[in-house]
């Protein structure tokens, strides 16, 4: 297999850190000539969006409840900007993208139209009805045209991130 570009899907957890990790040892086998980007995608269900907003003050806390909205969000891009912060600390170029869809389909979608030659995403290693209730790299291991490589999380952080 000829791998020239690297799709790593990102959700900013130790789990994604072990992709990034498995990926970058992959392009280092291959003298470094492997284009690894990081995608994170967001739903509805994950994460909440601001929308386009008309703002005014008014009787009703409308102010205060935005606040708590900018807060509420700002912690996805804390995470983001912290994961990308390390990889920038250790002399790591990567592109990152941020998008909102489905996100079994756009990581698919997007595996595709990027022509990536390989998938690399980390898996929690949930057992029992944990995993019955769908895991995104079991779907998209199972739907990929092209291959996709998984990481298991380390036992420990594994038994903190499902505690």
């Amino acid at each position: 297999m000829n791998v020239r570009k690297i799709l790593v899907p990102v959700d900013f957890s130790e789990g994604s850190r072990e992709a990034m990790d498995a990926a970058l040892a992959l392009s280092k086998s291959m003298r470094g000539e492997v284009a690894i980007d990081l995608l994170h995608v967001w739903d509805a269900k994950t994460e909440r969006l601001l929308p386009e907003l008309t703002l005014r003050s008014d009787e009703k806390g409308t102010a205060q409840r935005l606040l708590q909205e900018v807060r509420a969000q700002s912690s996805g891009l804390q995470r983001a900007a912290s994961f990308l912060g390390e990889l920038e600390r250790e002399g790591l170029k990567v592109e990152a993208r941020m998008v909102h869809g489905p996100v079994v389909e756009t990581i698919l979608e997007r595996a595709i139209d990027g022509a990536y030659d390989l998938v690399v995403m980390g898996t929690h290693g949930r057992k029992g009805v944990q995993r019955v209730l769908g895991s995104v790299a079991e779907r998209v291991v199972r739907e990929s045209l092209i291959p996709v490589l998984t990481v298991r999380m380390p036992a420990s952080a594994a038994s903190a991130a499902n505690g």
